[in-house]
């Protein structure tokens, strides 16, 4: 298990210098693996071990995403009524009404390291009056308001802000290059607070968890770890983990030697009543091994699974719509999911 151990290390240090060779890593951090081990028992299995797929849904609009000037979209993200989209070509926000789906608003101050600019938005999420946008390469948190107006700027330091969660009136970071406790809180001033969460080990199949996870919010006490590669969704109560259970696929075991192809929860988000899991395997690269995975937001028990006819990159969810892009990136496709 040790020379396991420093195998890790050493992968993951190639890895993440590859990625951001300006990002300095705590190497020296020691793992109590006894502390962060996931049992078997303790992962519960879904009640069906097969996919059942359900009728494609419609679609209603597709948006050439060059008539709004949009030409490397990136971070898809929808609040009431609005779909904010990054891109990456002017760094800049493009706000869009999700009813007529015209663009109301374009703001930021573009690329660059100072305050208001961006360099490598990760995610972007909400509040009443704000708007949080991360960006890891600069270890930030840009503030704007939800006209577009530039507040403040806030400092994560080392910490890599990959994925963004408004928790408890608090900011959540998942710092994706913490081995030992990915979860960084702030308060809204942007004040460090603690660190807290664990990686995920799985002695049975030999491996942990180094990869991107999400973070949902589903509730005043509650939210979901959901690692892309391992087949867990995790939920978390009050920062403690109090269930943890397999995804359709189970638990899988990328091995760390090169980099995992299928991704059992590619791109996660929820709604009222469902969690939706984009399950991509990249090895194939074909639609029959792309589609959508949708679980019950409460007991995270699978229902159905469906697909559309596009190799899908990001996706958002807005009431019973479901709004994405291609590999092409050169429209926005607009699905009816309500009868789903």
């Amino acid at each position: 298990m040790k020379q396991n151990i420093s195998f890790f290390i050493i992968i993951f240090l190639i890895y993440s210098c590859d990625k951001n060779k300006d990002i300095e890593i705590t190497s020296k951090q020691k793992i109590d693996i006894e502390q962060y081990t996931i049992s078997k028992d303790s992962i519960i299995k879904q009640n069906k071990d097969k996919r059942q797929f359900v009728e494609s849904p419609k679609l209603i609009k597709k948006i050439n995403l060059s008539n709004l000037e949009i030409y490397r979209p990136y971070v898809y993200k929808c609040n009431n009524g609005y779909l904010y989209i990054f891109d990456y070509s002017s760094f800049k926000i493009h706000k869009i009404n999700l009813e007529y789906f015209k663009e109301v608003d374009v703001f930021g101050s573009g690329k660059g390291r100072g305050p208001g600019e961006f360099i490598n938005v990760n995610d972007i999420i909400f509040d009443k009056k704000n708007i949080y946008i991360s960006d890891g390469r600069k270890r930030t948190i840009e503030v704007y308001t939800k006209k577009g107006d530039y507040v403040r700027n806030i400092k994560t330091n080392k910490a890599y802000p990959h994925r963004v969660m408004i928790y408890k009136n608090q900011i959540v970071i998942y710092n994706l290059f913490d081995l030992i406790n990915p979860l960084y809180v702030y308060n809204k001033k942007g004040d460090f607070i603690k660190k807290t969460g664990g990686p995920l080990f799985d002695k049975e199949l030999d491996n942990y968890y180094y990869y991107e996870s999400n973070i949902i919010k589903t509730s005043n006490n509650s939210f979901l770890q959901i690692p892309r590669i391992l087949g867990l969704i995790v939920s978390y109560k009050n920062f403690e983990i109090n269930l943890v259970k397999e995804t359709i696929d189970g638990r899988q075991d990328p091995k760390h030697r090169g980099k995992p192809t299928l991704e059992t929860a590619a791109n996660s988000k929820i709604n009222d009543n469902n969690l939706i899991l984009y399950r991509d395997n990249r090895k194939t690269q074909t639609k029959s091994d792309q589609f959508f995975d949708i679980y019950n937001n409460n007991s995270l028990e699978y229902k159905y699974s469906f697909k559309i006819d596009k190799n899908i990159v990001y996706f958002n969810i807005h009431n019973n719509l479901l709004i994405c892009t291609d590999d092409k990136l050169d429209f926005i496709y607009v699905y009816n999911i309500e009868n789903l």
